[in-house]
């Protein structure tokens, strides 16, 4: 839990205030096909976070996660890195 707040907290100092991104949100539904997991061959370079909406620290990471996405995308569309949130 410490380790959470902590990647939390550096990466809130690093990065700066930015609109909301574009985190793609998988469900149990959604998974298998939009990352091609039973096949093994994955549609990008995926960064997911499992997180449960009632955790604080998972909260207060949401926003995080979301500017980190937007840094992503816009240092570098290219990369093919993909962010995703699973409600675990």
């Amino acid at each position: 839990m410490r380790s959470i707040s902590i990647l939390s907290l550096l990466l809130s100092v690093v990065l700066s205030p930015l609109a909301s991104a574009e985190v793609i949100h998988l469900t149990d539904a959604t998974f298998e096909h939009t990352t091609q997991a039973s096949t093994g061959q994955t549609t990008g370079k995926w960064f997911t976070m499992f997180h449960a909406p009632w955790c604080g620290h998972c909260k207060s990471l949401g926003p995080v996660w979301e500017e980190l996405d937007q840094r992503i995308q816009e240092s570098n569309p290219q990369s093919g890195i993909l962010l995703a949130k699973v409600d675990a």
